[in-house]
């Protein structure tokens, strides 16, 4: 087809046809809808999971990146003098965009060599089509393409609408006055999921006594009776890092009931790093791989593997980045290789910073994600391939992320205590929750902690807990909740007037009902 027809006085050129679809064919929307719609779905889909600072990262710089080539392509298409280079350069931006972002997707198993040919194959046919379709056929297109992105977009935002008004509420309950700072570090390590001994003995048949004694002989007390205040690790830090319960933490709890975004917010701007900062402290947050705990904004300094968030990482998987060097070796190009070198990084940051010099008391926080799965370390820290952990138990394989845990966090304590309680530091080792127990893993869709046994949910609440706290004569209550850790601690060490709360300790009802708390305090009694 041409665009000129001949006349007796030469050539003339044809009336451009009508466009079809009115507006929606003549505007060319869908280049940058198309380009966000894979981040869209995928944070959408794991709203109630994602920090929304992670997401919209991602979403700006894959905006920003589709941006440029649709920009450069239509100058490009301009140059050669090609008609309606806007609509071709964004029909080729929209071809290219759904090659890129959804090819691991669509090929998950696909080999490096095979995904990046399709994802090329695919990007060069729409470079082609876009250069040789007609004007009609273009229109035609940018309608269907306008159409179909509008109203992908739309749904998009309808799952992500709680996150869109979100309810925030952080009251001041916490009087830190008469605070005077100790001259000495402070180290708080939370091993996630580490069970109880009693939990350990009965559960999975391993004595941890050899890792006990050994802390009580450095002088370390054991919390023999310790309890997490929630059965999830986003309420219990939540409320021992801000020093208060949930409840009086987010007095309204937002609509959805399933939105984590306000205990988000509680971990990553939380009272205790604003207390230590103020106090004169380097704040070090040792950053896990999960995104709220991540880093803290509060923080004196961040220190994480990667800058990559694991909505970032998961994001990756799904696009062509998978099988580039976009996706480090650091990183790994796995999931479970990607938690192992954050994991290492976090061990090996403690180590060096035993000795690593200061101008200032620090404290340094690492939540460290083991025992918690995936079960990724041997007991004697070497690698677990996925084809071992499935032919081993899960019992099988959280022990061996015990001991190996337990390893490394005797190294790291046997060169922090002296034995001199004017230069040893604090040191707080607490997991945030028990293990999940079997009944949690079998209910489909999540499980119910109130249809649940008594034992059930003691196996989830029944939390380790060793602390040294050189000088102090003080004992620690047994049954100390997580809320109080760093009431007792601050009221000692600063001078604080903060006094214990009561340790009590609720259930929520399910994924659905992050906010429905029902008190099982007395099933401890």
């Amino acid at each position: 087809m041409t665009d000129t027809a001949v006349g007796l006085d030469g050539p003339v050129r044809e009336a451009a046809p009508p466009v079809p679809g009115g507006p929606l064919g003549r505007w060319v929307l869908h280049p940058l809808l198309v380009v966000a719609y894979p981040t869209l779905a995928l944070w959408g889909a794991n709203v109630h999971e994602v920090p929304v600072t992670d997401a919209t990262a991602v979403l700006w710089r894959t905006l920003a990146v589709g941006a440029v080539v649709w920009l450069v392509l239509a100058g490009l298409y301009a140059l050669a003098r090609r008609p309606n280079p806007v609509a071709r350069a964004g029909l080729a931006t929209s071809i290219a965009a759904v090659a890129v972002l959804a090819v691991g997707r669509v090929l998950p198993e696909a080999s490096a060599t095979t995904g990046l040919v399709v994802t090329g194959a695919v990007v060069v046919a729409g470079l082609v089509l876009s250069l040789l379709v007609s004007r009609v056929v273009l229109a035609r297109l940018t309608l269907l393409l306008n159409v179909f992105s509008v109203v992908a977009t739309v749904l998009a935002l309808v799952a992500l609408r709680p996150v869109l008004v979100p309810s925030r509420n952080q009251p001041v309950l916490v009087d830190f006055a008469g605070a005077e700072a100790p001259a000495r570090d402070i180290w708080y390590i939370i091993p996630d999921r580490y069970p109880r001994a009693e939990t350990l003995s009965d559960e999975y048949g391993f004595d941890n006594s050899d890792f006990e004694s050994h802390l009580e002989d450095l002088g370390f007390s054991i919390q023999d009776q310790a309890r997490a205040n929630y059965p999830k690790t986003a309420h219990s830090l939540a409320a021992t890092w801000n020093l208060d319960t949930v409840q009086d933490l987010v007095p309204e709890p937002p609509e959805d009931g399933a939105d984590y975004g306000p205990l988000y917010d509680l971990l990553d701007d939380h009272r205790l790093g604003r207390f230590i900062t103020d106090s004169g402290f380097d704040y070090l947050h040792l950053g896990s791989w999960w995104g709220p705990t991540a880093e803290s904004s509060v923080a004196t300094e961040n220190r994480n593997l990667s800058t990559a968030s694991e909505f970032e990482t998961v994001w990756r998987t799904t696009t062509a980045l998978r099988w580039t060097g976009a996706v480090t070796e650091e990183e790994g190009m796995d999931s479970r290789n990607f938690i192992r070198a954050i994991t290492d990084y976090q061990l090996d940051e403690l180590d060096a910073l035993v000795t690593e010099p200061s101008d200032r008391p620090r404290f340094v926080l690492a939540h460290v994600t083991l025992p918690h799965e995936p079960y990724v370390y041997d007991a004697d820290g070497s690698y677990v391939t996925a084809e071992e952990e499935q032919s081993r138990t899960r019992v099988e394989n959280t022990v061996n992320q015990v001991e190996y845990v337990n390893q490394r966090l005797t190294d790291l304590v046997d060169r922090l205590v002296t034995g001199d309680p004017a230069d040893d530091p604090i040191i707080v080792i607490q997991s945030d929750e028990g293990p999940h127990p079997e009944e949690q893993y079998a209910a489909a869709g999540g499980i119910n902690w109130l249809d649940v046994d008594t034992e059930v949910r003691a196996e989830k609440l029944r939390t380790f807990s060793a602390w040294y706290l050189p000088g102090l004569d003080d004992e620690v209550p047994a049954d100390i909740t997580g809320v109080n850790t760093w009431r007792f601690i601050l009221d000692r060490y600063f001078g604080t007037d903060l006094g214990l709360v009561d340790d009590r300790v609720w259930v929520f009802t399910d994924e659905q009902h992050l906010y429905d708390f029902t008190e099982v305090t007395d099933e401890f009694d």
